[in-house]
């Protein structure tokens, strides 16, 4: 008994899956119905002779259309995998370079710093060298240099020899100006 019931919900089922795949393929009118028939009784008598089923005339552009579909899912997957992987070398490219350029950077200040040190230490000897020398002399020669070298390394002279040599230059209105500016009063 149970068995019948089961076999009958089955066959109903299976009706309304038909019916409304027709209803929402618009083929659910008087024409469409009795081609529907025909080919189903024609399939069955085609099946008799033969054990490959056969997809009902209305399905199969149905099922053709979900087959390609597939396919096109199934390439544009694959394109956006191959999309991806190139992105990926591309930033593992612009890491090395980025990686590369810091390298670079750092090394260059290493450098920009050592090059500070030295033409610091060059200056402070050449300070020590007008300092020692009379104030007469290391004015005329000082006039002598750009006025960014003498500010430079009358810088790093103490302020008391700093005014003897100023006070003997021709532009000490000039270098006057620069080292406080410099210095920030």
């Amino acid at each position: 008994m149970k068995l019948v019931l089961y076999l009958v919900v089955a066959v109903v089922a299976f009706c309304g899956v038909v019916t409304a795949t027709l209803y929402f393929k618009g083929a659910l009118n008087k024409e469409a119905i009795a081609s529907l028939k025909a080919s189903i009784l024609k399939g069955e008598k085609e099946s008799e002779g033969s054990t490959a089923p056969t997809l009902g005339q209305p399905l199969l552009p149905l099922a053709t259309a979900l087959q390609e579909k597939e396919k096109q899912l199934a390439q544009r997957e694959k394109e956006i995998a191959e999309e991806k992987k190139r992105l990926d070398r591309e930033r593992a490219e612009f890491d090395e370079l980025r990686k590369e350029v810091e390298g670079r950077l750092k090394e260059m200040q290493k450098q920009v710093a050592s090059l500070d040190e030295e033409e610091d230490k060059r200056l402070s000897e050449m300070a020590k060298t007008y300092a020692g020398m009379r104030a007469e002399n290391a004015a005329k020669i000082l006039e002598e240099m750009p006025v960014q070298d003498a500010v430079n390394i009358l810088q790093r002279i103490s302020p008391r020899d700093r005014a003897k040599i100023i006070e003997q230059m021709t532009n000490a209105s000039e270098i006057s100006e620069m080292i406080i500016s410099r210095v920030g009063l």
